[in-house]
């Protein structure tokens, strides 16, 4: 599991990369992004489940919905678990309440 805050696009990619040890020719964008989460040979797991704290809503959220999703398909395709957690405490994301500590 890897806890991650989404400040912007740089420090996220930065985070994932360190977080997850991305292997040196990961490119800092969001293709190599996308290539690096649906390999991990270098992280070999079960599962894999990305927390990601604080996420604004916006253009570059977009942008990795749409990679994790993908990556997530792919994991799928391969019988191993992908998950995604969004930690949004400041509720800036509109998305439905499924859990709610107490």
């Amino acid at each position: 599991m890897a806890r991650l805050a989404f400040a912007d696009k740089a420090r996220l990619l930065q985070n994932m990369a360190s977080a997850l040890r991305f292997p040196d020719w990961f490119g800092h964008n969001w293709d190599a992004l996308e290539d690096c989460l649906t390999d991990l040979s270098w992280r070999e797991a079960p599962a894999y489940v990305l927390l990601i704290d604080n996420p604004k809503p916006d253009e570059d959220f977009d942008v990795l919905t749409d990679i994790l999703r993908s990556s997530a398909e792919s994991w799928a395709g391969r019988g191993k678990p992908f998950f995604a957690v969004f930690v949004d405490p400041g509720r800036a994301l509109s998305l439905p309440e499924l859990f709610r500590q107490s």
